[in-house]
């Protein structure tokens, strides 16, 4: 279950390494459900990165992700960098970021 689908309110499945994170597409905001970590986070870039190719502007929903760890963090970094190099828009809203950090610092 590896597929990505570009139509409105379509969910899309990856299943990785056990654990399921949907995509779902509202308009132009992608959510994300589930948790971004270690494990799934090459995978999560690989499908964000696809969905850059076909959109000139991607906004991420992070209000329903349980958790994000270090390299999810990371990721969110890479993305931003891939998507200014293409001169692609890419933004995150909902939660912050640095909420997610200092989760993973404060312990």
């Amino acid at each position: 279950m590896d597929d990505i689908c570009f139509n409105n309110d379509r969910i899309i499945n990856l299943l990785l390494h056990k654990m399921i994170m949907e995509i779902i597409r509202k308009d132009k905001i992608f959510v994300i459900e589930g948790e971004i970590n270690a494990s799934n986070v090459s995978q999560f870039k690989k499908k964000i990165k696809t969905l850059l190719k076909f959109n000139s502007e991607l906004i991420i929903n992070v209000e329903k992700v349980s958790s994000i760890s270090m390299a999810g963090i990371k990721a969110f970094i890479e993305l931003n960098l891939f998507a200014f190099e293409k001169k692609k828009v890419f933004s995150v809203e909902g939660k912050q970021i640095n909420e997610f950090y200092n989760q993973n610092t404060s312990s």
